[in-house]
């Protein structure tokens, strides 16, 4: 009696690895037939994943490229290389742009979650120049909401040491506004701490005037980072700044001098050192 269920399980089991390789077959010639996007060759069929392949391949397109734009929001699932995926997602976008297609761009957007999507760009391995654009349609006016969630993203222990900071800075240029207009009452500290651990020649002028702006007009001591704070008003003063390749931060003699006043006038605070986590 022992024996024959033990068969039957075996038999169960044999069946089952059969029908699974059968689908991860399946999923694999369907992708492969995808010859017209360049988003599924980077797509890896496993039999832990191929239900969820099938499922994004099965989409209209414009929908399919909703999702994979969000792709590196979601790590609860590995569909292959996400960060290709991703950056051919973008690339499609851009593409469409290019050509004066913006309305299958904004029927695509209408499709994203922003806050998912903007994760997504956050969590990339790498930010370029050339997502700027793109990135600018899908906050569009939703800046306040995307401070808040920078705050969110680098508050978070799991997330914060795999942020993106071109992302960061590219998102916070955008979310400012132009002209930059951002609220005193928010309390803006981990996005600045970020940015001083990470400051970049190529929009360091443009985020210190406009967080030297934001700066004097909020109640500095009740920021919760204060030391970065401090750190980042340093940096503001500081002639030889520099990026992490080496090359020259350039800072406004207006927000020089602003920076210097705030020092000033915050010499008497009890500020904690600075104590800057590096990624």
């Amino acid at each position: 009696m022992f024996m024959a269920r033990e068969e039957e399980r075996e038999k169960e089991a044999e069946q089952k690895a059969k029908e699974e390789s059968r689908t991860v077959e399946l999923t694999n010639f369907l992708v492969r037939q995808r010859t017209d996007d360049s988003l599924s060759p980077f797509f890896t069929t496993t039999s832990e994943n191929c239900t969820d392949i099938l499922d994004l391949i099965s989409l209209p397109f414009e929908r399919f490229v909703a999702k994979c734009l969000c792709i590196n929001d979601h790590d609860d699932i590995n569909l292959g290389d996400h960060h290709s995926i991703f950056f051919w997602s973008v690339n499609y976008c851009d593409d469409l742009l290019r050509a004066n297609r913006r309305g299958e761009v904004t029927r695509i957007l209408s499709r994203v979650d922003l806050f998912s999507a903007v994760r997504s760009f956050a969590l990339a391995h790498s930010y370029s120049l050339w997502y700027d654009p793109f990135l600018k349609l899908i906050i569009a006016d939703r800046k306040i909401d995307i401070l808040h969630l920078l705050n969110e993203l680098l508050l978070t222990p799991r997330d914060r040491p795999n942020v993106n900071s071109g992302c960061v800075s590219a998102a916070f240029v955008i979310a400012a506004g132009s002209p930059p207009q951002l609220p005193s009452h928010l309390d803006l500290s981990p996005i600045i701490g970020h940015i001083a651990q990470h400051p970049s020649w190529v929009n360091w002028r443009e985020i210190s005037d406009t967080l030297i702006a934001y700066l004097v007009q909020c109640d500095m001591p009740t920021l919760s980072e204060r030391s970065a704070v401090h750190e980042f008003l340093q940096q503001c003063i500081d002639m030889e700044l520099c990026d992490y390749d080496g090359i020259p931060c350039d800072t406004s003699e207006e927000t020089l001098h602003a920076a210097q006043a705030l020092l000033d006038r915050t010499s008497s605070l009890d500020i904690p050192q600075p104590h800057l986590i590096f990624d």
